[in-house]
């Protein structure tokens, strides 16, 4: 089909917290027959699991700590998605995608450092948005195939509970990685080369 869309919900009940409804609604556009246009939006409820409510582990080096006050997340995300895919002749291939997400959540629970350096507890953000582009590529012919991954991620914190008031201002980190891959059919065996770049996050 050129066009079709594809709807979901979920139901979710516990004995500690109100129950949750999440739904989300995925679309896709065959804009030709090498390529694709996506796009999805959904709720993004969770519940704090067993860890982020109970964990105490504590010694010399380690102190970190769950937290049975906890709140479930809400919120919603979205994105958008597209991908295209080339044979360039001579058995050469080559697809490519972009991708954009957006992430908007009330409570999200992360575990934040309470006490420098290795103090560590479970709490709720306030508010917490993510932005996150992405552009990944492929080429590849038999048994040899390369790998780009690019991406850029914004993220916005606010914890008004805190002693110091966190900076609600997108923080972006970009990131970037490769892979390079040979297999020899004869011994049935890969090689494989991988590359990561990671740059500077601000930490909460």
């Amino acid at each position: 089909d050129k066009f079709s869309l594809r709807p979901g919900a979920r139901f979710s009940v516990s004995d500690r917290f109100d129950d949750q409804f999440n739904y989300s609604l995925s679309a896709r556009y065959k804009t030709s027959e090498n390529s694709n246009l996506r796009g999805v939006f959904g709720t993004a409820n969770r519940y704090p699991n067993y860890d982020e409510l109970f964990t105490y582990f504590v010694n010399v080096n380690h102190d970190i700590q769950g937290n049975p006050d906890l709140k479930p997340e809400n919120g919603y995300s979205a994105g958008l998605f597209w991908d295209q895919g080339f044979n360039l002749g001579d058995g050469w291939k080559f697809n490519y995608n972009l991708e954009a997400l957006y992430v908007d959540l009330n409570d999200k629970i992360e575990n934040v450092m309470i006490i420098r350096p290795s103090t560590y507890k479970y709490m709720n953000l306030d508010k917490y948005r993510s932005l996150l582009f992405g552009v990944n590529a492929n080429i590849v012919k038999n048994q040899f195939s390369l790998g780009i991954r690019t991406s850029v991620n914004g993220i916005s914190v606010s914890k008004r509970e805190m002693d110091a008031t966190t900076p609600t201002d997108f923080q972006y980190n970009f990131q970037a990685g490769a892979n390079l891959a040979y297999k020899l059919k004869n011994i049935n065996t890969a090689f494989n080369l991988f590359y990561k770049y990671t740059g500077p996050a601000r930490m909460y």
